[in-house]
C-alpha cells in the first residue's frame, strides 16, 4: 500500500493506478508494496528507494546516509500484531 500525505490535504491519499496523485508530498508510507508503488513512490520523491534489505542493516554506519539532497535514516520497529508483542521490522524514511 501506498499512501501519500501532503500539508495541503486533511487525510492521506492511497495510491491507485492511474489515479491523479499529489504532486509534492510531504511524507510517503509504502505498506508491503507492490513493484508497481514503489516505483510511483520513487517517482515523486525523484529518488531511488531502498531495498527491504537496505532498510534492515543493524550496522550504525548503515542506519543514515544522503545524496542528492536526499537523508534516509532506517530504524528497527517493533510492530504489535497481538497487542504486547510482535515482530521486528526495518523502517525506512527518505
Amino acid at each position: 500500500m501506498l499512501k501519500i500525505y501532503s500539508l495541503h490535504t486533511p487525510s492521506p491519499q492511497v495510491w491507485q493506478p492511474g489515479r491523479e496523485t499529489i504532486s509534492n508530498p510531504t511524507w510517503i508510507d509504502l505498506i508491503n508494496p507492490s513493484d508497481e508503488e514503489r516505483e510511483h513512490a520513487a517517482g515523486l520523491l525523484g529518488a531511488k528507494l531502498p531495498a527491504r534489505d537496505e532498510t534492515s542493516a543493524i550496522e550504525l554506519s548503515s542506519r543514515f546516509s544522503s545524496a542528492n539532497s536526499v537523508l534516509r535514516l532506517n530504524i528497527p520497529l517493533f510492530v504489535r500484531t497481538d497487542g504486547t508483542k510482535g515482530p521486528m521490522t526495518p523502517l525506512g524514511s527518505c
